[in-house]
C-alpha cells in the first residue's frame, strides 16, 4: 500500500474539535461525533436566517457550502453531498498531503 494516495480529511483538521470535546467530556470523540456536531452547527447556522426561509432547499445547497469539523461540504439539489478533502499519500511515517483540503468551493480563475 505504501505510496498509494487516497482522499480524505486533512490529517488533524478535527483537532480543535477533539480537544474541545475532550475537556468536555474528559475522552475522545466517537468516530461520528463530528458529523453530529455539524449537522447541529448547520442548524444553528440556518436557525439565524429569516423566519419561514431558514431551512429551505436553497438555503441548504448553498453553493459556496458550509465549514465543517473535517473541512468544507455542501448538499446539492440532487441530494447528493460534497466534501473538500486532502489527497494523502500513504507512507511508512504515516500519511502525507500530495494535495491539501480546499477551504472554499469557489474555483480559482487560471
Amino acid at each position: 500500500m505504501q505510496g498509494s494516495w487516497y482522499a480524505a480529511p486533512a490529517p488533524n483538521a478535527d483537532a480543535e474539535f477533539v480537544e474541545k470535546y475532550r475537556a468536555a467530556f474528559g475522552t475522545a470523540p466517537a468516530g461520528l461525533a463530528s458529523l453530529a456536531y455539524d449537522a447541529m452547527s448547520l442548524v444553528a447556522l440556518l436557525s439565524q436566517g429569516t423566519p419561514y426561509h431558514r431551512f429551505t432547499a436553497a438555503a441548504l445547497a448553498d453553493p459556496n457550502g458550509f465549514a465543517g469539523v473535517n473541512g468544507i461540504f455542501r448538499f446539492n439539489n440532487d441530494g447528493t453531498s460534497e466534501r473538500g478533502l486532502a489527497v494523502l499519500e500513504v507512507s511508512a511515517s504515516g500519511p502525507v498531503v500530495v494535495s491539501p483540503a480546499p477551504t472554499t468551493f469557489q474555483r480559482k480563475n487560471s
